[in-house]
């Protein structure tokens, strides 16, 4: 009997297993992780433009006045020694001798906003693009269950930021992150700049020493390395010139977005709920059922291991139960005699 008992509630645990998440847990938590995924789709975008800027900006973006002036001296010291070491040499100076009306270093911005219509948001950007007042670079759009949107790079000069950046603003329920940053030049010119001085150095050292020397050896081998030494200065002129001449701009990240009001389940009333968790249970139950169907050579072993144990275990209380049972008559045997023999005396 007690063997049935152990199966009985055996099944019955089997078949009280938990319940999977409810329909309106499972929204919430498709929910979540939609948020998660498009604050990680930005991250991405951002992290993308940053590595892309850094790439394009290789050479320096001169527009800091200070930076310009320092950067028009040195490349007058260039074409001064170059026109010394090579009479009637043709020099571009075509750089600007001016610092004033410098506008400022190139920036970047991300811009991760929540809108009320994304299709309003996209009709300010064409309106911009007619314009003129930005380009487009990239353009992605963002659709899933629970949102629509775009993830947009746009490129606009300086003079055009601040309007730019307010309009698209004003189109924001929630504005979710803002980021700016700049290049960073002044460490890069300072390197730059060390790097020229020593490049000026050692062409007006090779010089000297290539008119003061008369072995033909060592006049070749001088003669290569002042060769070398104006090829560097001469990139390193144009690079100046290049960024002297460098017009900043602007990239503007614009990720926006529309949250949709995805289909969201009503919570069930107790009876619905009995009644599922029943069904579930009853289900579990029939489970049960195949997989012991699968494992039942070791279902039988087990269970012929519990009835011999249990088998054993009431035939042992059964031998104890005995043995007490037959010292107690030998005891009361004993009792008996001794009365006995005291009755006789």
């Amino acid at each position: 009997m007690s063997q049935f008992r152990f199966l009985i509630l055996f099944f019955v645990l089997v078949s009280c297993h938990q319940a999977p998440p409810s329909k309106m847990q499972t929204y919430q938590k498709a929910k979540a992780q939609n948020s998660v995924q498009r604050s990680i789709a930005f991250v991405q975008a951002q992290q993308s433009l940053l590595h892309r800027s850094s790439t394009k900006d290789q050479l320096l973006d001169l527009q800091n006045p200070a930076l310009r002036a320092d950067a028009i001296q040195l490349l007058d010291n260039i074409y001064k020694l170059q026109d010394s070491l090579v009479p009637n040499h043709a020099s571009n100076n075509s750089y600007p001798s001016s610092t004033s009306h410098i506008p400022a270093e190139s920036r970047f911005i991300a811009l991760h906003q929540k809108v009320r219509d994304t299709e309003s948001m996209q009709a300010i950007i064409n309106d911009l693009l007619n314009q003129n007042k930005i380009q487009v670079v990239q353009d992605a759009a963002e659709t899933s269950d629970f949102h629509k949107g775009r993830t947009i790079e746009l490129k606009l000069a300086q003079s055009e930021l601040s309007s730019v950046t307010e309009l698209l603003k004003a189109q924001a329920i929630e504005i979710n992150k803002e980021i700016t940053w700049s290049s960073e030049n002044e460490e890069k010119f300072t390197k730059f700049k060390k790097a020229i001085s020593f490049d000026i150095k050692a062409l007006q050292d090779f010089s000297h020493q290539l008119q003061s020397t008369q072995a033909i050896e060592s006049k070749i081998a001088l003669q290569k390395a002042v060769f070398d030494q104006q090829e560097s200065l001469s990139i390193a002129a144009q690079q100046l010139e290049n960024a002297l001449n460098t017009t900043p701009n602007t990239y503007l990240l614009l990720s926006f977005y529309q949250d949709l009001h995805f289909a969201q389940p009503k919570p069930s009333p107790f009876r619905a709920n009995l009644a599922s968790n029943l069904d579930i249970g009853w289900s579990n139950f029939r489970q049960f059922l195949l997989d012991a169907a699968l494992i039942w050579p070791y279902v039988i072993l087990a269970i012929i291991f519990l009835t011999t144990i249990l088998l054993a275990i009431s035939s042992s209380r059964k031998k104890a139960r005995d043995f007490q049972l037959q010292m107690l008559q030998k005891q009361s045997k004993s009792h008996q005699n001794s009365q006995h023999g005291i009755t006789k005396k």
